[in-house]
C-alpha cells in the first residue's frame, strides 16, 4: 500500500477487513519510530519532509494570535491590555421603559389617572368587542393591567351566546349584572347586561382599546 499513490483509496482500506497485515511494532519512544522509518522506509520520509516545511511556511505567513488581537484593537481604537466592559442591559431596558412612558399612548393614559379623569375600556370577547367599562384608572405597568375604581360595566353578549349568559348573569358575586334594553344604529331593540364596579383589575391581555 502506497499512501502517497494517486491510485491509493482510503476508504476502502479503512473498511476491507480482509486486507493483509504485515504486522505491527512497538517502539519506546517517538525518536525510535523515526529511526525505524529512516532504516525501513526512506522514501516514506522523504515525502514527510517535504511537507513539514509547507506547514513552517503557513504558520510563518500567519500572524500569531496576539498580533490578530492588536490589529483588531486598532482598527476600533482600543488598547489589547483594556478590560472588557460590561453592558448593563438592566439599564438599557429601565431607559427604554422610561421612554415609552414618557411619550405615546403610555402618557396620555398617566395623564388621564394623574388628573382623575374617566376612561372607556374596551374588552375583547371570543370572537369580538361585547365588554365597555368607563371608570377611573388607579394604576397600571408596562403590560397595560390596570387597577380601576368606581367603573361602570356594560356587557353585549353575542346572540348565540345570550341563552347560556342570562342565567349566568343573575347569579353572579359580588357585584351582579342587570339587565337593561338600548336600540342600536339601525333602531333595533337589544339587550345589555350592566353592573358597577367599586374596585377591579383588569388583565392588559384583555384590552383592545383605552379611550381617554
Amino acid at each position: 500500500m502506497d499512501f502517497f499513490s494517486s491510485s491509493f483509496n482510503a476508504e476502502m482500506v479503512l473498511s476491507d477487513v480482509n486486507l493483509s497485515s504485515k504486522g505491527f511494532g512497538i517502539f519506546a519512544s517517538v525518536d525510535k519510530f523515526e529511526q525505524h522509518l529512516l532504516n525501513t522506509n526512506i522514501a516514506l520520509v522523504g515525502e514527510l519532509q517535504k511537507l513539514e516545511p509547507q506547514e513552517n511556511v503557513k504558520k510563518l505567513n500567519g500572524l500569531p494570535r496576539k498580533g490578530r488581537l492588536s490589529q483588531i484593537c486598532a482598527q476600533k481604537g482600543r488598547n489589547l491590555t483594556e478590560t472588557a466592559r460590561e453592558l448593563n442591559f438592566n439599564k438599557r431596558r429601565d431607559a427604554n421603559c422610561s421612554q415609552t412612558v414618557q411619550q405615546g399612548p403610555m402618557k396620555r393614559l398617566e395623564e388621564c389617572m394623574e388628573r382623575g379623569h374617566r376612561v372607556c375600556i374596551n374588552l375583547r370577547g371570543r370572537n369580538s368587542v361585547n365588554s365597555f367599562i368607563d371608570a377611573k384608572v388607579v394604576a397600571f405597568d408596562k403590560h397595560w393591567n390596570l387597577l380601576i375604581r368606581d367603573g361602570d360595566e356594560s356587557f353585549k353578549p353575542s346572540i348565540r351566546m345570550k341563552r347560556q349568559v342570562t342565567k349566568s348573569m343573575r347569579i353572579t358575586t359580588p357585584h351582579r349584572y342587570y339587565e337593561s334594553q338600548y336600540k342600536d344604529g339601525k333602531g333595533k331593540t337589544k339587550t345589555q347586561w350592566r353592573r358597577h364596579l367599586p374596585f377591579s383589575l383588569i388583565r392588559g391581555d384583555d384590552i383592545v382599546l383605552i379611550a381617554c
